[in-house]
Formats: C-alpha cells, structure tokens, sequence
C-alpha cells in the first residue's frame, strides 16, 4: 500500500471477496482504478470496498463532482479582477494627464 497526493494505491492477494474498512471517512468521490473493487456503504461513516479474490493492485483515488465548475468560476472572477484593475490604472493614468488642449 502506498499513499499519494491524489490516490492510494492498494495490494490485494485474497481468495474469496472480503470487505476492506478504512479509517477514512466516506465521502461521495471516490473511485477505483478497476472493476475488482467497487465503493459499498458498510453502515459506518468510514469508507468500504468490496474486493473481489485475486490478486491484483487497485488505485483509489478521489474526484469531486463539480471541480471543473468551481475551477471555471475561480478563474472566471480572476479575469473579471485583473480587468477590473485594468480599467482602474487606465482611468487613474488618463485623470492624470488632464485635458488635452488644441
């Protein structure tokens, strides 16, 4: 077993399903690498696999529904910031400079 930024890799060798209980909360996201290993609610507020026998490794990692969303609205209301201090530092440099006469 390794654990990532992104992901935890796991190492299975068992020869009949079991019912792997971590000392993870389950929180809707998480996904597995392969159909060996699906995602069950075990009655607890810990995260639980159903793992099929075999032997064989499995990453688990966490994708939250709604980041491409909220990554578009971050970089959404930083563009319309920049523009904003944009169009200030222009109004600012062309008060400035006063009116022009002919």
């Amino acid at each position: 077993m390794s654990y990532g930024e992104e992901s935890i890799v796991y190492s299975v060798n068992i020869s009949q399903p079991e019912l792997l209980v971590e000392n993870e909360l389950a929180i809707s996201g998480w996904h597995s690498n392969t159909s060996k290993v699906t995602t069950v609610n075990a009655g607890t507020p810990f995260r639980a696999w159903r793992l099929s026998p075999g032997r064989y490794r499995f990453v688990a990692s966490f994708h939250e529904r709604g980041r491409v969303l909220q990554e578009l609205a971050v970089v959404t209301a930083l563009l319309c910031w920049l523009g904003c201090i944009a169009i200030l530092r222009r109004r600012s440099a062309l008060v400035q400079e006063g009116p022009q006469s002919a």
